[in-house]
């Protein structure tokens, strides 16, 4: 009646009646020596108060009379109203260690079901304190109602919650390995994004023997820890990882190697050396997306020499074709060197566009351009380009 939804039409006062059973049982308590009746003690322990004085004292002394009564009712009882107060007790900031210990050795699953409820959202702090105090748990040894023997969903929940605990490092890790070399996709997610707050050589090994999971988003979250690892192998694992097959995989990649921009490149471009920039520029290639777009604000600067450093860069990081149309407007630039550079690398932008251009170029009052256009126009001519309204570039040429 008491753990039970109200029925208003019972007009009795259930506290009122719920205080006098109470009376009864604590002079039942007194006198457990005499009638040694467990299923009275059980009573007191579902229908009272877990602030009752009487109940702490019996629970902070294990010679009490009625200590193993209260704990055998605590670690067994099915009672929802049990239960919900053993987990209101999470809730406490002065929740007993022995109240912690009963949590720590239920093993059934109807309290494990609410107790997983904290997992559906983000862990209550005041939960994740006194999970810290508690060091094992019963399921976590092969049982009946073991780690194993839950659904998939329910041990990602679990993993969760093992991971705010206070159980030991070297067991914890032991459980993430069993759960990401047999979980499920769901269990073997929350076990690698646990991973990600312990260091060490062993969590380290783990990292790198899940990295390449059948699950891209468990390979995500592998990604994401490397970094923080700072393991001698991480620049080069997170360079493979650029060309995953799955673009989730590789934009982590590319956020790992955020470093590695146009941006970036052209503030040390001068400092460099040749083989750096060229070391530089595959990475840059790799992990900046919006090159072209970089370039071309640099193909227009009014520098010229940011200008001249766009066209060499073009070419070095293979993007020609993807702003060709600012080269093309670079042959007609003021500056004769300028003219004779974009002209030499359009040879590597086989378009009609690009021909049309270099044929205009190859009139240009500069020898040093017309040289460079007719070189192209040579590359060019061993492409097959489609027709279009001029003469083909092969008779021109």
């Amino acid at each position: 009646m008491v753990h039970s939804p109200r029925d208003y039409s019972d007009r009795r006062d259930l506290q009122a009646i719920q205080r006098f059973v109470l009376e009864s049982l604590e002079r039942c308590v007194e006198r457990f020596r005499q009638h040694q009746r467990p299923e009275l003690i059980e009573a007191f322990v579902i229908l009272g108060d877990p602030s009752s004085p009487m109940l702490h004292t019996i629970l902070e002394d294990p010679r009490h009379p009625c200590y193993v009564a209260v704990i055998n009712t605590l670690t067994t009882s099915n009672s929802t109203g049990l239960i919900e107060r053993l987990l209101n007790a999470l809730q406490s900031e002065s929740t007993s260690l022995n109240v912690l210990n009963v949590i720590s050795k239920r093993n059934d699953k109807i309290f494990i079901d609410h107790l997983l409820g904290y997992t559906n959202d983000e862990i209550p702090a005041k939960v994740v304190k006194n999970l810290e105090r508690i060091h094992s748990f019963a399921w976590f040894q092969p049982s009946e109602n073991g780690l194993e023997n839950f659904c998939e969903e329910d041990q990602a929940r679990l993993v969760r919650l093992v991971a705010v605990s206070g159980v030991k490092q070297d067991e914890l890790l032991d459980l993430l390995e069993t759960v990401l070399k047999n979980g499920g996709p769901k269990s073997r997610r929350a076990a690698c994004e646990a991973l990600a707050s312990i260091q060490g050589v062993k969590a380290n090994q783990i990292l790198l023997d899940t990295l390449y999971d059948s699950d891209p988003n468990i390979q995500v979250a592998c990604v994401r820890q490397l970094r923080d690892r700072h393991l001698a192998e991480t620049k080069s694992i997170l360079i493979q990882m650029v060309d995953s097959p799955h673009e989730v995989v590789r934009e982590a990649a590319r956020e790992s190697l955020s470093e590695f921009t146009l941006a970036n490149f052209l503030a040390g471009y001068e400092s460099m050396s040749d083989d750096a920039r060229r070391i530089t520029a595959m990475l840059v290639k790799k992990v900046d997306l919006k090159i072209a777009l970089g370039l071309c604000e640099e193909l227009g600067s009014q520098s010229r020499k940011r200008r001249m450093r766009a066209i060499e860069l073009a070419e070095r990081l293979e993007v020609v074709p993807d702003v060709a149309d600012k080269l093309i407007e670079l042959l007609e630039d003021e500056d004769h060197m300028i003219r004779a550079a974009a002209a030499e690398i359009l040879q590597y932008c086989p378009t009609a566009e690009a021909q049309e251009a270099l044929l205009r170029a190859a009139t240009d009052r500069s020898p040093a351009v017309q040289n460079a256009a007719n070189s192209s126009l040579a590359v060019l001519s061993s492409f097959t380009i489609p027709a279009n309204s001029l003469s083909p570039v092969e008779d021109t040429v």
